[in-house]
């Protein structure tokens, strides 16, 4: 190792020294009932109570971790092996109506120079599994009231209690300690840090009467920045609440419905990227325990895509993905999916958007979506031959006529390929890119031959594109139609009207069946359409239409390829961006 490596190393250690074994070993608790005289003998015996804590790494054999470097949660919380885990537990016997409450604590070392906010420490139950009790920084832990704070820097655990009249209680732990990952040591300041700790246990036994505080609720939960989902409750104690990506701590208070409660758990909390798991602990005074979650999902950074070498910002939200319904609170813009057939994401326009104008082979286009392997995919702005209707199919009552691959449209779209746009061959990219998967239906009634389509208010729409049990499925090909599901990602509804929508332009056929459906008195095979001019159907939006009917248009779709170069403008209507 360099000398420049070393000089970022980090001593960090926990000295499993536990000078005290510890507190309460042995204590003895006696108490004596009134007896009447009589002829009856009568005994009186006393109770007795053990409590011990005992170090089951053993003297010398606690954390020792040496070349130490800041690390993720998720390395961390997984070390295994001597000099990386310290396991300790608690034991305890009662046989009279006493409660012992302990309270398990960490106390730093004198000379650990090490900051307090650059160690994470994790505390588990050990129980065949690991369960999380704790993690936290040291700097966020609560300290103790066992010892006088001005001497000593020790800090809270873990609290419970053994109740009265239990035998053979036992309960192992585990304790991990690393670096944490957000510790900034730019400066230089990790040359020669270290940290140490030691685990202590305190114990304190209470006689069980009719006068302790069995409440373990709280009355309030606040988190900064964050509201709670559900509303607060004292009987609910899971709660979900977001954050934007910028908000990396929290601070979380809570209020005790009984004033001899103890809260743990508040105050100053780090979030990491994602969901984060706050607990809060409420001890009543009898020792029972209730705990309450808040899981806070930190939203991940603001990413930008890359189209055409320009810079686009995804909208850091979930659009409301409903075909039943129109929705005018989603913000305009580029979202993001991974409910693909690959997994890795496409970025997909939605909503009124005004960048996304593309001039390409003479023609105006608008930018759909970037494919999941980088490649561009554009929609027509206008259909072709200056908007001219045509019918899907010749007059047949066989669903096989409502794919794609079967239907009059798919020639049409390929002759004026062949017309207008074989000699851009160099910038069209031919593969699986269009989808004739049949997938949803207007209403119960339509049928779709062997496959059993949903019925479109329970749909939700996706990127995902397999065969049916028609075995219609992917098409590859160098033309096609925008499917169902791009349009409602884009924002369409059915037969809700969506002019908002930056495909609001023009009418056009797509590749998605939407069953055989009753029909002005017939059953007809159909297709899903996104109409702008039939009468009684509101304009641009999604509806049924028989695969004979001309009353809808063509506009082509295409995808680019991933390198495909622009010479000039910003995406803008006036200033497209311009294919070289």
């Amino acid at each position: 190792m360099s000398k420049n490596s070393k000089k970022k190393q980090v001593l960090l250690t926990l000295v499993a020294i536990i000078s005290l074994i510890v507190i309460t070993v042995g204590v003895t608790y006696a108490f004596f009932n009134y007896a009447k005289e009589g002829t009856t003998d009568n005994t009186i015996k006393t109770g007795s109570i053990t409590f011990l804590y005992t170090e089951v790494s053993g003297v010398g054999k606690g954390i020792s971790l040496t070349e130490a470097y800041p690390v993720a949660d998720s390395i961390g919380k997984v070390q295994v092996g001597e000099g990386k885990v310290f396991d300790f537990k608690v034991t305890s016997n009662i046989s009279m109506n006493s409660n012992i409450g302990y309270q398990v604590t960490a106390r730093k070392k004198t000379g650990s120079t090490l900051a307090n906010s650059a160690v994470k420490v994790y505390l588990t139950e050990v129980n065949g599994t690991e369960q999380e009790l704790l993690l936290s920084k040291y700097s966020e832990l609560s300290q103790t009231d066992k010892v006088d704070s001005s001497k000593f820097d020790e800090r809270i655990l873990y609290e419970a209690t053994v109740p009265a009249n239990t035998s053979n209680y036992e309960k192992n732990f585990r304790l991990r300690m690393w670096v944490s990952d957000d510790t900034d040591f730019s400066d230089g300041s990790m040359n020669d840090k270290t940290f140490t700790l030691t685990v202590n246990v305190y114990a304190d036994g209470k006689v069980v009467t009719d006068n302790l505080d069995t409440t373990n609720t709280l009355d309030s939960i606040t988190v900064s920045d964050c509201t709670l989902d559900p509303a607060f409750n004292s009987a609910t104690t899971e709660y979900s609440c977001t954050v934007k990506n910028n908000i990396s701590s929290v601070t979380v208070n809570a209020t005790a419905t009984s004033s001899k409660s103890k809260v743990r758990g508040l105050g100053a909390k780090d979030l990491v990227e994602g969901k984060n798991t706050l607990p809060i602990r409420v001890i009543a005074e009898d020792g029972s325990e209730k705990i309450y979650n808040v899981n806070v999902t930190r939203k991940q950074a603001v990413q930008n895509v890359s189209i055409f070498g320009k810079k686009f910002e995804v909208v850091d939200a979930e659009p409301t993905l409903t075909t039943s319904s129109n929705n005018t609170t989603d913000a305009s813009g580029l979202y993001k999916s991974t409910d693909t057939n690959t997994g890795k994401p496409t970025y997909y326009f939605r909503g009124n958007v005004t960048n996304n104008y593309v001039k390409f082979a003479g023609q105006t286009w608008r930018i759909v979506r970037v494919n999941e392997d980088g490649t561009i995919k554009l929609i027509m702005n206008n259909a072709i031959n200056n908007n001219k209707s045509y019918n899907f199919q010749i007059n047949s009552y066989d669903y096989k006529y409502m794919y794609y691959t079967n239907g009059k449209a798919k020639s049409i779209l390929n002759d004026w390929y062949d017309s207008n746009l074989s000699k851009y061959d160099t910038h069209i990219i031919t593969g699986n890119y269009y989808c004739e998967q049949a997938k949803v239906k207007a209403n119960s009634s339509y049928t779709m031959g062997n496959e059993n389509t949903i019925v479109y208010s329970n749909y939700i729409p996706n990127f995902k594109c397999s065969t049916d049990k028609n075995g219609y499925g992917l098409i590859e090909d160098k033309i096609g139609l925008i499917s169902y599901d791009e349009l409602v990602m884009a924002g369409l509804y059915y037969r809700k009207s969506s002019l908002d929508n930056y495909l609001s332009s023009d009418s056009t056929w797509t590749s998605s069946p939407s069953g055989i459906g009753d029909l002005n008195g017939s059953s007809y095979p159909t297709i899903w359409i996104m109409t702008s001019t039939t009468s009684g159907i509101e304009k641009n939006s999604l509806t049924p239409g028989s695969i004979y009917y001309t009353y809808s248009s063509l506009r082509p779709v295409i995808n680019l390829k991933s390198n495909t170069q622009i010479s000039s403008g910003n995406g803008t209507k006036e200033n497209p961006f311009v294919v070289e």
